[in-house]
Order: structure tokens, then C-alpha cells, then sequence
């Protein structure tokens, strides 16, 4: 019996380095993810939210080693703004192009900005120009009803266990982090396959 392609939602904030890490890394094994038929649902949240983090916080030097010490060991060395930066209007964007191929451009578009430009989205026209280099307008990504929207994420994810990012959900275990190419395909294989038995049985 063939399962038809398995959505697997992935939590991110576009404030983690690890969770860009994870958007380069899960790159990497598009092809793997087609052959196992999974397609990756990636929704952006607040981890202030969860974690009690302020925005604006200074990252003490000791997280911020250990996380760019991870990225570079994956093969992906980034810059990290030296404070938690507001994710919430960039998130807001993602949320409203709903899982389309814009949506694959934008979160490409704003990671780079973040992690290999420099960009803290500190300036109210950052999230706006960096939506026009990609064709596509922000809108109004700063409104109560877009913030409200992050909200509703957040505590979907929250609801579902999330306390850090990435989480991949796989059915209802999440799956926190993110390890080297080969680790991950792995571990899509097996749940995958594990999945699968208990449909033919």
C-alpha cells in the first residue's frame, strides 16, 4: 500500500541561527525528501513566546559561540546579530503567502539578510525592501490582525510541545534540532518506514 505524500510541519523563527541552519540543511535533501514522499510545512512562530526570551535581548557570548560553532560544523558559518532580533513582520509575510513557492523565496530571502548580510530587521523598512528584491509586496505586516497571526502559530506550537526551534513534527512527536545531511535523511527514512508498517498492518 503507497501512503500518499506525508506533511511534516517544521516550527522556525527567522531569529535562529539553528533553525537557517536547518532551512540549508533540509535543502540539501530535497530530492530524498520526494523519493520518501514528504513534503516539509515550514511555519514561522515567536520563540519569545515560549521561551520567555525579550526581544531586543543581548545574546550572551557563550550561546552565541555554541550556536555559530553548530552552524559551522553543518557547513553553513553565519553571522548572528548580537542581539534576539524581532522575527514577528517577517513571519507575518511567510504567514500570509501560506506555504507557496513566494513563501520558499521569502524565507530564503530574509535568512540570507539576517545571517550572511547582517541585517537585524531593526529598521521598520527592512522587511519591505527585502520583500521588493523578491517580487512580492509585505503588506501591512505590522497590523494587530498579522501580529495576531504569529500569536495563533506560536501557541499551535506551543500546544503541540514545541520549546525550541526547529521542531520537525513528526505525526506527534516533535523532533527538536538539526544534525548533518546524512543524520537527518536517516531519520526521515526510518520514520517514514516505520509509519508505513503500521498503515499495512
Amino acid at each position: 500500500m503507497i501512503v500518499p505524500f506525508m506533511g511534516v510541519r517544521v516550527y522556525y523563527d527567522y531569529a535562529s541561527v539553528l533553525s537557517y541552519v536547518a532551512h540549508r540543511v533540509m535543502g540539501q535533501l530535497a530530492d530524498d525528501l520526494d523519493l520518501l514522499e514528504i513534503d516539509l510545512v515550514w511555519r514561522p512562530i515567536d520563540l519569545t513566546r515560549i521561551t520567555g526570551w525579550r526581544r531586543g535581548f543581548a545574546i550572551p557570548e557563550p550561546r552565541r559561540t555554541q550556536v555559530l560553532e553548530t552552524a559551522a560544523t553543518l557547513g553553513f558559518p553565519a553571522r548572528m546579530p548580537e542581539r534576539w532580533i524581532d522575527s514577528r513582520p517577517a513571519s507575518a509575510v511567510a504567514l500570509a503567502l501560506n506555504s507557496s513557492a513566494e513563501e520558499t523565496a521569502w524565507r530564503t530571502r530574509i535568512w540570507r539578510a539576517v545571517f550572511e548580510e547582517g541585517c537585524d530587521l531593526a529598521d521598520p523598512g527592512d522587511v519591505p525592501r527585502l520583500a521588493a528584491d523578491i517580487g512580492i509586496a509585505a503588506g501591512d505586516c505590522t497590523s494587530p490582525e498579522a501580529l495576531a497571526r504569529v500569536e495563533a502559530e506560536t501557541r499551535a506550537a506551543y500546544d503541540a510541545h514545541v520549546n525550541a526551534v526547529p521542531t520537525f513534527m513528526l505525526g506527534n512527536w516533535p523532533f527538536s534540532g538539526i544534525q548533518e545531511a546524512d543524520t537527518m535523511r536517516a531519520i526521515f527514512a526510518r520514520w517514514t518506514r516505520r509509519l508505513r508498517d503500521e498503515q499495512e498492518h
